[in-house]
């Protein structure tokens, strides 16, 4: 989906899978090339990130939780105040 709400691609997921394993197939059509590329916390995983940052040449937003305690821990001791994105909206999660 782009930043106005277009849906750009959808992939069916196989029985006996999840989407998971489908990431790689959705955006190989595509070339993101210097796009940011955001997912849930299903798609936080090491070879999701290197088929977006080295295949794809993209960036990517994921979302990290308390299920992967080292690597939650680790970004929750980056110094915040020295972060660059200054911006954080809040306001709306799902749903109306």
């Amino acid at each position: 989906m782009t930043g106005d709400s277009r849906i750009v691609t959808q992939l069916g997921v196989l029985d006996k899978t999840n989407e998971i394993t489908c990431l790689a197939a959705l955006l190989e059509p595509f070339g993101p090339a210097g796009t940011v590329v955001t997912a849930d916390a299903l798609h936080t995983r090491r070879d999701h990130a290197v088929c977006l940052v080295e295949v794809k040449q993209a960036h990517y937003v994921f979302t990290v939780k308390k299920n992967q305690p080292l690597l939650h821990q680790w970004l929750r001791a980056l110094p915040r105040e020295r972060a660059t994105a200054k911006f954080y909206d809040r306001s709306q999660g799902h749903g109306p």
